[in-house]
This record gives structure tokens, sequence and C-alpha cells, in this order.
């Protein structure tokens, strides 16, 4: 079990090592309709970090989808 303090000093930078990857599945999102683990190994993430990160950074990218969606329709 991996234990994430998300109430540490470090404020946002808790958040900083997963925002590459974050921002990486919003893009194969928008080219493929979809981005799996393994779509992330051609964006030169490794297979121990994408296991590592991928639950909060795939939980980022959706958020991240989610507000520009709210944004596009309000526009």
């Amino acid at each position: 079990m991996i234990v994430v303090d998300l109430s540490a000093d470090n404020g946002a930078d808790a958040f900083a090592s997963y925002q590459p990857m974050a921002t990486a599945i919003v893009a194969v999102i928008r080219e493929k309709g979809r981005c799996l683990p393994q779509d992330l190994f051609d964006r030169g993430f490794s297979t121990k970090e994408t296991l590592e990160r991928w639950r909060l950074a795939n939980a980022m990218a959706e958020l991240e989808l989610q507000l520009l969606d709210e944004t596009e329709v309000l526009s």
C-alpha cells in the first residue's frame, strides 16, 4: 500500500510530479479518444513510472478534461 500525504507543506508541489503524465494522458485522449497506461511508453514514460503514477495522473487528466468540456459549453 502506498500512502500519499496530500496535506504536506509543499502544497501544489505534491502533484507536480504527476502533471507531465496527466498532460500526456490528455493529449493521447484527444488524439485517440482513450488512453491506456501502455500508450504512455511512446511518450517517454517508463513502465515503473507509469505503474507508480497512473492512477493519480489519470484522475488529474479526467478532471482537466471535464473542466475543459464545461468551459467549452459555457463559451
